[in-house]
């Protein structure tokens, strides 16, 4: 009998022994999560696409239809799962992305409707100014859309950035005073910042 209690104790030792903690620890080291290792929103919106692809050949039929359903389906696991999937950052900027589009329709309306009832007014309290804007956003990408986008916003016209590309200077017209002149701009980059840079939070500026 004292050979089997041996190979008991022998068995505990092997199996539940002070070097068990570190083989259990030199393992997690070398199989780290993807949350640990998190895809880039370019293998991300690949991995995205393919889910889009496979939905579509499920359906037995490759089209623009099939593949943008497949791409709505597709973004549920990404979303729901980010975490495990390693897509957190991506999700963010697809959500962010969604909604920098309604908020430019909306505000594209809403401007257009405000300039026209100033061009309606025998005069028009137009206001004209030119602000400097200073900026978190960063990216030539980024800084070109943001341009853009203030650019295609009626009464206001990027002229162009410092040459430390943290300052936007900005001619707008129909707006009540400054501060709401550069509220505008920020509502824009805010949602920027969340296509473009999602893990960082903009502070908040008066």
């Amino acid at each position: 009998m004292t050979w089997v209690n041996a190979d008991a104790e022998l068995t505990r030792e092997v199996y539940h022994g002070p070097g068990t903690a570190i083989m259990k620890s030199a393992c997690a080291r070398l199989s780290p999560t993807l949350e640990d290792m998190p895809l880039s929103p370019l293998r991300s919106a690949g991995f995205h696409l393919c889910l889009a692809l496979v939905w579509a050949l499920f359906l037995g039929e490759v089209s623009l239809r099939t593949l943008a359903l497949g791409y709505l389906v597709g973004f549920l696991p990404l979303a729901l799962f980010h975490r495990a999937l390693g897509t957190t950052r991506y999700v963010r900027s697809v959500l962010g992305l969604i909604d920098l589009s309604g908020y430019f329709v909306r505000e594209l309306i809403r401007a257009n409707v405000s300039m026209a009832f100033q061009a309606l007014r025998p005069r028009p309290n137009l206001n004209p100014m030119i602000i400097s804007v200073r900026l978190q956003l960063e990216g030539d990408t980024a800084l070109t859309l943001l341009a853009s986008i203030t650019g295609l916003m009626p009464g206001t016209v990027a002229l162009g950035f410092s040459p430390d590309r943290q300052t936007m200077y900005v001619h707008a017209a129909g707006m009540a005073d400054v501060r709401s002149a550069r509220s505008s701009i920020w509502e824009v980059e805010r949602r920027l910042l969340r296509v473009f840079q999602p893990q960082d939070l903009p502070e908040n500026r008066g």
